[in-house]
């Protein structure tokens, strides 16, 4: 699975913090727009919480890190759908 987010849609009600966080000192926005996420392994158990690991990709460069979610009603969905 990956997703895309641009790195402007970033909000956080509180200007001066927004202005900071998308500055070159921390997302540097103006040079990458956009933060990327790609799973690809998935896990769960019984409470259906399921963990993902992949890569976040900022910067131009990649990470590998895990991510743990509830996804309860898409799960039911894909029980529905199956």
């Amino acid at each position: 699975m990956t997703a895309t987010v641009p790195v402007a849609s970033l909000d956080l009600d509180n200007p001066v913090v927004r202005e900071r966080m998308l500055s070159p000192e921390f997302l540097d926005a103006a040079r990458f727009a956009h933060v990327g996420r790609v799973a690809s392994e998935f896990d769960g158990d019984e409470r259906r919480a399921i963990s993902a690991g992949g890569e976040l990709s900022m910067h131009g460069g990649g990470d590998t890190l895990g991510w743990d979610v509830t996804l309860e009603a898409l799960v039911e969905f894909v029980e529905q759908v199956a």
